[in-house]
């Protein structure tokens, strides 16, 4: 994993994409479902960080299926969330609503507090990016609880600012702007509250403060230009390209517009980009899944000629002590020779269908040992029967006599001949 954290920094998503798929193997081999997660989860965000967010929802499905089958509640909800999101990335409202409403009934049922709080938060942001001001406002009215979990983590001004626009909306205008002025006051300054400055930037454009919203709009840029957030940078330009036009500032808004233009060409160039990792990620798994084909053919190659080189063995082994029941060999010796040319007849038997009993149990072991019973109760008295009765007849004068009567025969047949 750490050479994929490399990869990553140095955007070398290719080969951060092989690290996480040999971490995936690796974690799929020592059974390690914590693990597992893990490279899921920076597969997931891989993805998203490409713009694939089928492939990404993919993997959040995966998942949500595998905590279903294993009855984790808590884990189901966090995979709906995680969909919820991806939809509301993609402006999908009607889905991203649904997945909450899921996430809802889930959470409700294990009374599950922190995932509540999560559904709320990504609910009044639905309702927000929605113009649903009201209704937004009404999620936060219901539940004080919410109301003192917002003011823990320094964003209770948003209901502050979803007000003003309620009031806005409503015509109360005078009560909206004084409502803004005495807002404005009470936000602090700091660079972690960032998230605050776009909804002030909005709602000052909405009361027609257009010289404050473009002053919070520039210093929004300031900040964005640091981390490369294109998008951001992007609609903050168009946001001053048309705040500039309905201040009549023509000269501010045509800058603003070709910085529009270059940040939408900056952006479809990196579309391009990660369309072309995607196929890159893509010819990476078709070369994969060719060398573990290969792989698998190795394997199976290999074991094919160590079954027949088994085979040939045992074979042998049958051909000596018929040998050494033809000749005067001790009983001693045949007896021995049989016990593991037996031995290796039938443990060659329980080896071909090791492979089978495996692929019908799954690998569970109570399965295995139940049909291992069963084999070995009807082979072992099997093998000491047949034992018995070959061993009994080598050893008997049976194949000598036959031996010797063809020998003679043999030398009958030379003499004639030769006279």
């Amino acid at each position: 994993m750490n050479k994929f954290l490399i990869y990553e920094e140095k955007h070398h998503i290719v080969s951060a994409y092989r690290e996480l798929i040999l971490a995936g193997e690796i974690a799929d081999r020592l059974q390690n479902k914590e693990k597992q997660q893990r490279v899921e989860e920076k597969l997931k965000n891989l993805f998203l960080k490409l713009e694939q967010y089928e492939k990404a929802r993919q993997i959040i499905l995966k998942n949500h299926n595998e905590y279903k089958k294993s009855g984790n509640v808590s884990k189901q909800i966090d995979c709906i969330i995680d969909l919820a999101k991806i939809y509301l990335h993609e402006k999908n409202y009607d889905l991203a609503a649904k997945k909450l409403d899921d996430a809802k009934y889930l959470s409700d049922s294990i009374s599950q507090s922190n995932s509540q709080i999560d559904i709320k938060v990504l609910s009044v942001q639905l309702l927000y990016e929605q113009k649903k001001y009201k209704e937004a406002l009404e999620l936060f009215t219901k539940d004080s609880s919410f109301l003192t979990l917002l003011k823990l983590t320094k964003q209770d001004k948003y209901v502050d600012i979803i007000k003003i626009h309620v009031d806005f909306l409503n015509g109360e205008k005078e009560s909206a702007l004084s409502q803004y002025r005495k807002l404005i006051k009470e936000i602090p300054q700091e660079a972690n509250l960032i998230h605050y400055k776009e909804s002030l930037m909005e709602t000052a454009s909405l009361l027609g403060l257009n010289n404050e919203s473009i002053a919070i709009a520039n210093d929004l840029i300031q900040h964005y230009e640091k981390y490369n957030e294109y998008e951001k940078l992007k609609s903050l330009h168009q946001f001053l390209d048309t705040t500039y036009y309905k201040a009549n500032d023509f000269k501010n808004a045509y800058l603003a517009k070709e910085k529009y233009g270059f940040y939408d060409k900056k952006l479809k160039d990196l579309s391009k980009e990660n369309e072309l990792y995607a196929l890159e990620i893509e010819a990476a798994n078709k070369k994969m899944e060719k060398e573990k084909i290969e792989a698998a053919e190795k394997i199976i190659k290999r074991n094919n000629i160590q079954y027949t080189g088994i085979s040939l063995a045992i074979f042998t082994l049958f051909v000596i002590l018929l040998l050494f029941g033809a000749f005067k060999v001790s009983e001693t010796m045949i007896r021995t020779l049989g016990f593991f040319t037996f031995i290796f007849f039938f443990e060659f038997i329980i080896l071909i269908a090791d492979h089978w009993i495996h692929d019908i149990t799954h690998g569970e072991p109570w399965k295995i040992m139940a049909f291992k019973i069963v084999l070995i109760s009807i082979l072992m008295p099997f093998h000491h029967w047949i034992e018995h009765k070959v061993i009994s007849f080598l050893t008997s004068h049976n194949l000598i006599l036959r031996s010797d009567i063809f020998t003679k025969f043999f030398r009958k047949t030379e003499k004639l001949s030769t006279s």
